[in-house]
Parts: structure tokens; C-alpha cells; sequence
């Protein structure tokens, strides 16, 4: 009988004895011969990658610096709009404290009597006091909101809390980002027992503010040729912006936040020459 060789994989092999049966297949005279796999070729360990040469470092560095000097300002100008917001909030929160202190004194505004000024001297008496309108220990502390925070801008750099060696704040020598403005403060004095009702205009008439541009312009003093934008509380209590208009007929014809902008006769024009922006019944600050 002719014998048959027939090759076969293992792979092979198995699939044929999966399907039949092997000794019936050797009994027909076939051998089945099947040979080992081929050995498996050891596997190369993989290539690195090209290294990067200096010129395209340099190159990639230059695009991220790009890159972070396009964001950086976005970045600077989205916090200080934060800061701005946070500022007007604390304004919002003083307002409030207006509103409740005048409740509690028959509508009666901050005074200046409260602190050594006397009776109708608005000229010698409301100057020589003025330091209690943004000074804690004077009209911020009497209006009471509860968070002594809330006095101090998160943008000013000029104005800080002062603290005692305990740790707590020092009203005595803790200056405010914020003051009661001085022509109400005068007229406390001019007008003693001065009342929210003699407000000529409380929508139009500022009665607290800003020292300074903190934000718009970001100025370093109170008084400057430049005209200043201010976060301040107007004479119906609610917040908002405010371009200061008014300015000192004196060298340097400085920019003022302290006298209304508007007086008699008519709505004139304050120009300081002479000063009709003085008396909270005729003078305002809108138009």
C-alpha cells in the first residue's frame, strides 16, 4: 500500500483533529506528519522618537511666551472686574447701614456734632472734624453693618486696617476706603439735625464715596487734573458710578468730589467761582 506523507502544521493538525477521527485516518496507510512552528523572531525593543533640536525648542518656547502675553492681561482685567464688583457690593452693604441708621434717628443723617463740631461753624467746626467721615472710629463704626470688612476696597493700596497688638482692628487709626462726603458733613453743621427729606434731589446727590479712582482710572490721590470715575451711594442710599464734574477754581484746577456739581441760580454749573454747590436743598449732581 502507497504511503502518503502529508505535512501538517500543529495548527493544521489540530483543526483535522477536531473534524475526524485519527486512527481511521492511519488506518487508510497515511501518515500524518506534522512539523514544529516556526520560531518566533525576538521582538525589537521599540525606536525612540526624534529628539527635538535646539531651534525648535526655542521655537515652542517662543510661542507659549506669545501665548501667556495675549492671556496674562485678559486674566489681570477679569480680576479686577471682580474687585470692582466686590467693591461696589461693599458700597451696596454701607448703603443699607445708611438706611437703617437714619431709620433708628428719626431720619436724622450722621453728624458731625456727635463729634465735637458746634452748631452753624461749618466753615471752622466741619473742616476741623472731617477725619471721622472715613476715619472707623468715627462714621463707618456708627453705622454699625457688622463686618468692618466691608470699609476697605479689595483694589485700594493706600488705605489699610490698622491693628492692635490683640490683634483686633484699631478704629483710631484705621483709615476707610470710603467717606461720608464732606459738603453732608458740613451740613450737619450748617444745618444742624439735617434729615434724609432735605435732600433736594436724593437720586441725583451723592452722599458717600470712594477716596479715590481705585478701579477706572486707578489714581493716587483724591484730587487730580485727571477726571476720576468713583463707586459711591447716592442720597436715596442705592450704589453705582459716579464721574466727578466739579473742579477747584485754584492752581491746579483739581478734580473734587466734595461740593455738589449743580447749584443755584437754575441748575448752574458749579465752578467753584463762587461756590454754589454747598447747600444739600438746591445743589446736585446729575442731570
Amino acid at each position: 500500500m502507497t504511503k502518503a506523507f502529508i505535512k501538517l502544521s500543529q495548527k493544521q493538525l489540530h483543526r483535522v483533529e477536531s473534524q475526524a477521527n485519527f486512527h481511521d485516518v492511519s488506518g487508510f496507510g497515511i501518515t500524518i506528519r506534522f512539523l514544529p512552528s516556526a520560531p518566533t523572531k525576538p521582538r525589537s525593543p521599540p525606536q525612540l522618537g526624534r529628539a527635538f533640536t535646539l531651534i525648535e525648542l526655542l521655537v515652542v518656547i517662543a510661542i507659549i511666551a506669545i501665548l501667556a502675553a495675549m492671556l496674562l492681561p485678559a486674566l489681570s482685567s477679569a480680576k479686577e472686574k471682580g474687585k470692582r464688583i466686590a467693591c461696589l457690593s461693599n458700597l451696596k452693604q454701607i448703603g443699607l447701614g445708611l438706611i437703617l441708621y437714619t431709620d433708628t434717628q428719626e431720619n436724622k443723617m450722621p453728624t458731625a456734632l456727635n463729634y465735637g463740631a458746634k452748631p452753624n461753624q461749618p466753615g471752622t467746626d466741619a473742616p476741623a472734624t472731617v477725619q471721622y467721615t472715613d476715619l472707623y472710629g468715627g462714621v463707618p463704626k456708627d453705622l454699625n453693618v457688622g463686618n468692618w470688612h466691608l470699609f476697605w476696597c479689595p483694589s485700594d493700596k493706600f488705605n489699610a486696617p490698622v491693628y492692635k497688638p490683640d490683634g483686633n482692628l484699631d478704629p483710631t487709626r484705621s483709615y476707610s476706603s470710603y467717606r461720608y462726603r464732606f459738603v453732608i458733613w458740613d451740613n450737619t453743621v450748617r444745618f444742624p439735625g439735617l434729615k434724609t427729606t432735605d435732600f433736594f434731589k436724593p437720586v441725583a446727590q451723592i452722599v458717600y464715596h470712594e477716596n479715590q479712582d481705585l478701579h477706572y482710572k486707578r489714581l493716587p490721590s483724591s484730587y487730580m487734573s485727571t477726571q476720576p470715575t468713583l463707586n459711591v451711594i447716592y442720597g436715596d442710599f442705592h450704589a453705582s458710578l459716579w464721574k466727578v464734574r466739579f473742579r477747584q477754581n485754584k492752581p491746579g484746577n483739581y478734580y473734587d468730589p466734595n461740593w455738589f456739581t449743580y447749584g443755584p441760580p437754575s441748575g448752574s454749573f458749579n465752578t467753584d467761582n463762587p461756590n454754589v454747590g454747598y447747600d444739600v436743598h438746591t445743589g446736585w449732581d446729575l442731570n
